[in-house]
């Protein structure tokens, strides 16, 4: 009898929910929800806008402070006649270029890197001791070759217009 009353009372809701026919508000509510929502698209795109113009702002700001506190460059454009100075090159400085392809005063035995011996090493198979090989020159005749045969002109007939495909 539960079961019937639930079962009842599901049935009068699903009616009553697929029965109403449509509110007379219901485009208004659309038209409402649309507007909104280009309401919020444009203060999104406002928000933007202020920002790039307040970052715009800023920098140009910051410019024209540096360019007030730096004193500016004036170079000296007087020339005595006669007066040529030639400048020799800076001994002082170091190029990192240069050096690192400069090579060492020392000699690469003394620059190498002593590794301690380790556990592994007892590991490792003995060093492999060989002497250098050496080769006699060949005493054998030279291999003289025949120059080939030239190949004599062929006389060829004119292809026809039948013989084309």
């Amino acid at each position: 009898m539960w079961d019937d009353a639930l079962d009842r009372a599901i049935d009068e809701v699903a009616h009553d929910m697929t029965a109403g026919g449509q509110h007379g508000d219901l485009r208004t509510r659309v038209v409402v929800r649309l507007d909104a929502a280009e309401d919020t698209g444009r203060k999104i795109s406002r928000v933007i806008t202020n920002v790039a113009l307040a970052a715009a702002a800023i920098v140009l700001v910051a410019l024209v402070a540096y360019r007030q506190t730096r004193p500016a460059f004036q170079p000296d454009l007087r020339r005595e006649a006669g007066a040529d100075v030639r400048l020799r090159p800076d001994t002082t400085t170091r190029d990192p270029v240069a050096q690192a392809f400069r090579p060492a005063s020392a000699p690469r035995a003394s620059r190498r890197v002593e590794i301690p011996p380790s556990p592994i090493d007892a590991l490792a198979p003995p060093p492999i001791s060989a002497t250098p090989m050496t080769f006699d020159d060949l005493d054998a005749p030279s291999i003289d070759l025949k120059p080939l045969d030239t190949i004599p002109p062929m006389a060829l007939a004119p292809i026809d217009e039948g013989d084309r495909r």
